[in-house]
């Protein structure tokens, strides 16, 4: 998949918001990018593969391509429907060995993700899942299958179907367990990190240019307003608006800077000891902020703590030059 972005190095190094072009997007969630410089660049996409696909699908509805982006709604749906199954079952269980070798054969056919999709709902909220009317799939079905061309109004009525599916469900989720999907983010992250670190790769950046159901609030956004947005974007490939976007990342790591700094300060504190449980004056400790997002007016950092054996995962808000923490999980 080609995804459209910009030089990190040429950004950091020289100041240079000019440099941009195509890079490959590839399994691992990170895009493999050279620029006109000569520079190589592997820049993280901290969206999940639903949310890319999803985001894929609008922008080829938006060029009027119908028949793709159908098809890339049914695979964002799918990519969800698993998504939700391994993080129930990672939850219920703990078990990434039995996730990793025998549920992912077990769901790798889109009747069986349906179906586990809609028993594990059932238990986890004790009432009957969303689901997509019987004309739509019979339609999804024309499509891939039978080769059906598509019209502008029913690839929109597909497409709205699906995200109003998979937003009723996100907001389901956090209504019951807000830090399931957080936790997921991290292991996601993490999964990530790890996989780069074993082909001797250096992430250089993060790229957040899609549309995200775990980071953002969609309660009143409606399917049109993301159809409007995503054409937005899409223009936003002019220069002046990569000009813009690369001066908000630059403005971006002056934050970074300034939350690490204010997060050394805190973790000294009588109140991060009680906290924590840790006297971190007593350790030799790094901090490394694995995800970011922002929820107006509020910035949310996700970070790691490392000392010894153990990791510690937090959550940290900013507003106004001031953060608070709040401490998620810990990993021995």
């Amino acid at each position: 998949m080609k995804i459209f972005t910009s030089c990190t190095k040429c950004l950091r190094e020289h100041n240079d918001i000019i440099s941009r072009g195509t890079g490959n997007l590839v399994e691992e969630g990170w895009i493999e990018y050279e620029c006109e410089h000569h520079h190589k660049s592997f820049i993280e996409v901290q969206e999940f593969k639903f949310e890319i696909l999803f985001y894929e699908a609008l922008k080829h509805y938006v060029q009027k391509e119908y028949e793709a982006s159908v098809f890339l709604f049914a695979n964002s749906l799918e990519k969800f429907y698993e998504f939700f199954i391994k993080m129930y079952v990672r939850k219920l269980t703990s078990e990434d060995k039995f996730i990793d070798e025998t549920l992912m054969k077990t769901i790798n056919r889109a009747e069986n993700q349906l179906g586990a999709f809609r028993v594990l709902y059932f238990i986890i909220f004790k009432k009957n899942s969303p689901k997509l009317p019987n004309a739509l799939v019979e339609f999804r079905n024309n499509v891939i299958h039978n080769g059906k061309i598509v019209s502008e109004e029913e690839c929109f009525k597909y497409g709205e179907a699906v995200f109003s599916l998979i937003r009723s469900t996100i907001l389901e989720i956090n209504l019951q367990d807000k830090d399931i999907i957080t936790n997921e983010i991290f292991k996601r992250n993490e999964l990530v990190y790890t996989l780069a670190k074993q082909k001797g790769i250096c992430l250089d950046g993060v790229m957040t240019n899609y549309i995200s159901f775990t980071s953002h609030d969609l309660t009143d956004t409606t399917f049109s307003s993301l159809i409007q947005s995503v054409r937005e974007m899409e223009k936003s490939f002019l220069p002046e608006a990569i000009q813009l976007q690369n001066i908000a990342i630059l403005a971006h790591k002056k934050m970074e800077k300034e939350v690490l700094r204010l997060l050394n300060i805190y973790l000294r504190t009588d109140e991060a000891k009680e906290k924590f449980h840790i006297d971190f004056n007593q350790k030799q400790f790094d901090i490394k902020i694995i995800r970011y997002h922002y929820k107006k007016p509020m910035h949310y950092f996700y970070i790691e703590i490392s000392f010894d054996d153990t990791k510690i995962h937090a959550t940290v808000e900013f507003f106004n030059s001031n953060i608070s923490i709040k401490k998620i999980d810990e990993i021995l």
